[in-house]
């Protein structure tokens, strides 16, 4: 916070949005965090600032493709492999998971644990989420870069 408090006027930030940085991955408490944010970020007249509660259980746009994509049977395992460079083993569990009722976002699936540990790490995460932004109607689209 102290580095944002620090920088904000030099970057020409005049808006911002934060969650409450720390309570989940970081394993602070929550009135902790929010005691800190408030001290750091409350003197900050001149800067719009939200600080909003993030629920790890909401699905997202990307999420409810993903559902889609398990639920409809679109693509075989070997055309999600070929697709998304994750190899079908993983599928099999990603599928396995969006199946299971207490899977509701994709905070939930990156956090699945099956025999004490997760299914799905950090290359693959990263993979699923750019096979699923670029996914539409069974197959994928290339977006033109900006530079």
């Amino acid at each position: 916070m102290q580095k944002f408090v620090d920088n904000y006027k030099k970057l020409g930030i005049s808006s911002v949005a934060f969650p409450w940085m720390g309570a989940m991955n970081g394993g602070i408490p929550i009135e902790t965090i929010k005691s800190l944010t408030r001290k750091y970020l409350s003197a900050l007249t001149d800067i719009d600032i939200e600080v909003y509660d993030f629920d790890p259980d909401v699905p997202c746009a990307i999420y409810k493709t993903l559902v889609n994509i398990v639920k409809e049977k679109e693509l075989t395992l070997s055309e999600l492999e070929e697709m998304s460079g994750i190899k079908a083993r993983y599928w099999i569990k990603i599928i396995d998971a969006i199946n299971d009722e207490k899977t509701k976002s994709i905070n939930n699936l990156c956090h699945y644990i099956v025999n004490g540990k997760r299914i799905i790490g950090k290359t693959n995460i990263e993979r699923l989420f750019v096979f699923l932004t670029k996914y539409k109607d069974g197959k994928i689209i290339e977006q033109n870069s900006l530079f």
